[in-house]
């Protein structure tokens, strides 16, 4: 079905596998989307691989309930 709707060149990425005709998205703007895609991801990678996240530490608790008054 998506190869229908979309092209056979679906599977690719980036600009290989739009087809304007079909998707009415311009090549630029695929390249752009790929680009910033590939870009998070990296960072993401990047982190892990660094061990730089770390647990956010919160002071107290959260609740979705009525807040108490303390006395």
């Amino acid at each position: 079905v998506k190869s229908c709707w979309l092209g056979p060149n679906y599977i690719k990425e980036g600009q290989e596998s739009n087809d304007i005709r079909r998707t009415n998205v311009p090549d630029i703007r695929v390249a752009y989307r790929y680009e910033t895609m590939c870009e998070e991801l990296n960072l993401i990678t990047q982190a892990i691989r660094t061990d730089e996240l770390e647990t956010i530490e919160e002071e107290g608790t959260l609740c979705m309930g009525a807040v108490q008054a303390e006395m």
